[in-house]
């Protein structure tokens, strides 16, 4: 599936690695929201 320029596989990690960010941060921000009640 991959090309061997690798540049498929370059966004393909960027993609994961913004949306692990987004979930991460979204986690910190409801865990942070929890711990304040």
């Amino acid at each position: 599936m991959f090309t061997m320029t690798g540049k498929k596989d370059k966004t393909l990690i960027q993609k994961i690695d913004s949306f692990s960010q987004r979930t991460s941060s979204r986690y910190s921000n409801s865990l942070s929201l929890a711990t304040k009640h």
